[in-house]
C-alpha cells in the first residue's frame, strides 16, 4: 500500500495512517547497492544478474530442502496418526459435520482436502503430507513477492534467506497437519492486500473479502490475519474522511466475518469447548496483565517466538532486533506494521480469552510478518552501526542465522525424525511368531491403528491397549499383570510420557523385567518394541 499522494497518477483516494516511503523498482536497485544496503560486503559490487543468481540459489535451497525432508518418508507421529485416522474411516460429510475425534481440530477445507488425497493417492504418508508440501513450497514464492513488494530487492534477499532455513517451516512442509497451510493463507491474504488499490474500490472490497471467507476454511488463524488487515484499511479510511473506502472496507470484513461464522458453528464451537484442550494449554493462555507471573510470560513468549515459530537462533538477539525493525518500520510504513503484527496482538488477545494458545506451532503463522519486521531492523541496524563497525550487518546476519542454517543443511544429509513406530512394527511383523502377544503403550495407539489399516500390519495374536498413566503409576502395573503367563509377549512404546521426571517406559520396562525375561528388543528413535517370555512369571514385585 502506498499513499495516494506519494506516486503521481493516482487521484485522492484512500490515505494511510502515514506518508509511507515508496520502494525503488528493481531497475533502480542495483545504483544503490554499493552506498544504501545490508553490510558492504555483501552488496558492494553486486550487480543484477548476481542479485537473480542469490535469488536462484534461495529458492533452489528452499526447495530441495523441503522435498529432501518430505522424501524421507518418516513415520507419523501421535498428533499426525490422530488426525489421519479420520481420512480413513470419515466421508467428506462427516469430517464437515461431526467434530474430530481425540481431541483433535482441523480447518474444514483442509479436511476435505486430506480426504480426497487420501481417495485418489491412498493413505500413505506421502499423500497425507502432499498438500502441507504444496503450501510449503508455495509459501517461499510468495513470500519473496510480499517481502519484495513491501521492502525492496536486497532486505527482500536477506528475509527470504531467514525464510528457506527456517526449520520450523521446514519441518511443518512434512507434517500431516495444517500448520503449513496457515502460513500459506497468511501469505496469500498479505499478497492481496499488497497489491490493493488504496481507494478500496468496490470491487477490490469484494475480492479482498471472498480472499478471506476463503482463507478461513482453510486456515483458523487466518481471520487474524483477515481482521488485521479490515481493521488497518477502515481506520486508514476514517482518517482519511474517505467514507466509501471505509464503507467497502465493512463490505470486505463482514463476506469474510460470515463464512468464518460458518466454520464455528460447524468445527470451531466444540473444539473451543473441549475442557481437555484447555486444561493442556493452559500455559499458553494469556495472563491477567497485573498478574505476579504477566512480566515473566509476556516476555519468555516474546523470546519464544523466535526460538520456535520463526526458528532462528539467539532468540534475545532476534527480539533486540524485531523491536528495532518494529520501531523503523513504524516510522516508515505504519499501515505495513499494522498488517503484520496486529494479527499477532490478535492471538494473543484470542490466548487471554482462552479461545486460542499462544505458543509454538499455533503461531506459525505469524513468521512471515515477523521475519519481515525483523528484516527491516536489521538493515536499520547495519546503518547505524556501519560508521564504527562495517562488518556490522554481516556479525548480525551471521549470529541469526547460524544454527538455523546449519540445521537446514543437516537436513539434507540428516532429516528430521520424531517417532519412527513404521520401522518398529515392521520388525516386530518379520520377527513374530503365531500366538505372540502384542502389548501397545497407550502412546503408541493411534500410529499402530494407523499402520495397521494403512501398511496391513498383521498381529499373530491378539493385542492388548495399555491404558494411560501419567502420574497413576498402579495402572502399569495392573497391566502388567494382564500379561502373566502370557508368554511370548511384544511391548510397544511410541510418545513415551517424560514429564515431571519420570520415564513412563522405564516404569513399565521394570515391572516387566520383574516378572519376565527381556528376550529381544528393537529400537529407532523415539519408539521401540521389547519382546518378553512371560510363561513362567512371578509375583510382581
Amino acid at each position: 500500500m502506498i499513499d495516494s499522494n506519494s506516486k503521481p497518477g493516482i487521484s485522492r483516494g484512500v490515505h494511510l495512517l502515514e506518508t509511507e516511503t515508496v520502494q525503488p523498482d528493481a531497475s533502480d536497485i542495483t545504483p544503490q547497492i554499493a552506498s544504501n544496503s545490508f553490510g558492504p560486503q555483501l552488496y558492494e559490487h553486486l550487480s543484477q544478474d548476481s542479485e537473480r543468481m542469490i535469488l536462484i540459489v534461495l529458492f533452489a535451497f528452499g526447495v530441495l530442502v523441503r522435498l529432501v525432508q518430505y522424501a524421507s518418508h518418516r513415520s507419523l507421529w501421535l498428533d499426525e496418526a490422530m488426525i489421519s485416522l479420520h481420512f480413513l474411516h470419515h466421508t467428506a460429510s462427516e469430517l464437515l459435520l461431526r467434530p474430530l475425534e481425540n481431541h483433535q481440530g482441523a480447518p474444514l477445507a483442509f479436511l476435505l482436502v486430506e480426504r480426497l488425497a487420501v481417495l485418489t493417492l491412498g493413505p500413505s504418508e506421502y499423500s497425507l503430507r502432499l498438500f502441507p508440501l504444496v503450501a510449503g513450497l508455495l509459501s517461499i514464492f510468495v513470500f519473496h513477492a510480499v517481502a519484495r513488494k513491501w521492502l525492496g530487492q536486497k532486505s527482500a534477499l536477506v528475509a527470504l534467506f531467514f525464510f528457506v532455513i527456517s526449520s520450523s517451516l521446514i519441518y511443518y512442509s512434512s507434517m500431516a497437519k495444517q500448520y503449513s497451510t496457515d502460513v500459506m493463507v497468511a501469505l496469500l491474504l498479505y499478497a492481496a492486500v499488497s497489491v490493493l488499490d488504496p481507494r478500496v474500490s468496490f470491487a477490490d472490497a469484494v475480492l479482498l473479502g471472498l480472499a478471506g471467507a476463503a482463507g478461513v476454511w482453510f486456515s483458523h488463524p487466518a481471520i487474524f490475519v483477515f481482521t488485521g488487515i479490515c481493521a488497518t484499511l477502515f481506520v486508514s479510511s476514517l482518517l482519511a474522511r474517505n467514507r466509501t473506502a471505509a464503507l467497502n472496507t465493512i463490505l470486505a470484513f463482514f463476506l469474510g466475518l460470515a463464512s468464518f461464522a460458518s466454520v464455528y458453528w460447524l468445527s470451531l464451537k466444540p473444539l473451543i469447548a473441549d475442557r481437555d484442550l484447555r486444561i493442556e494449554h493452559s500455559e499458553n493462555f494469556a495472563p491477567f496483565l497485573l498478574s505476579g507471573h504477566a512480566i515473566t510470560w509476556y516476555y519468555q513468549k516474546l523470546v519464544g517466538l523466535f526460538e520456535g515459530p520463526v526458528g532462528l537462533g539467539a532468540s534475545a538477539l532476534a527480539t533486540f532486533v524485531f523491536v528495532v525493525g518494529t520501531i523503523a518500520m513504524y516510522r516508515n510504513s505504519r499501515t505495513r506494521t499494522c498488517f503484520l503484527l496486529l494479527p499477532v496482538m490478535m492471538a494473543l488477545g484470542a490466548s487471554g480469552l482462552h479461545r486460542y494458545p499462544f505458543a509454538d506451532r499455533f503461531l506459525l503463522f505469524a513468521t512471515p510478518g515477523l521475519l519481515l519486521v525483523l528484516s527491516e531492523g536489521l538493515e536499520q541496524l547495519d546503518r547505524v552501526l556501519r560508521p564504527s563497525f562495517a562488518a556490522a550487518g554481516i556479525v548480525l546476519l551471521f549470529l541469526l542465522s547460524f544454527r538455523p542454517l546449519t540445521h537446514s543443511v543437516r537436513i539434507l544429509f540428516h532429516p528430521f525424525t520424531v517417532e519412527e513406530i513404521r520401522p518398529v512394527l515392521e520388525y516386530v511383523e518379520a520377527h513374530q511368531q503365531t500366538g505372540d502377544v502384542i502389548y501397545v503403550y497407550y502412546g503408541a495407539q493411534p500410529a499402530f491403528d494407523y499402520y495397521c489399516e494403512a501398511s496391513r500390519f498383521h498381529a499373530a495374536g491378539p493385542v492388548f491397549n495399555g491404558r494411560e498413566g501419567r502420574g497413576h503409576w498402579l495402572i502399569f502395573e495392573e497391566d502388567v499383570m494382564r500379561l502373566r503367563g502370557k508368554g511370548r509377549t511384544w511391548v510397544i512404546f511410541s510418545h513415551n510420557w517424560t514429564d515431571d521426571g519420570a520415564d513412563e517406559e522405564k516404569l513399565l520396562s521394570y515391572d516387566l523385567d520383574a516378572i519376565g525375561h527381556r528376550i529381544d528388543s528393537f529400537q529407532e528413535p523415539g519408539a521401540a518394541a521389547y519382546l518378553y517370555d512371560l510363561r513362567d512369571a512371578s509375583p510382581a514385585r
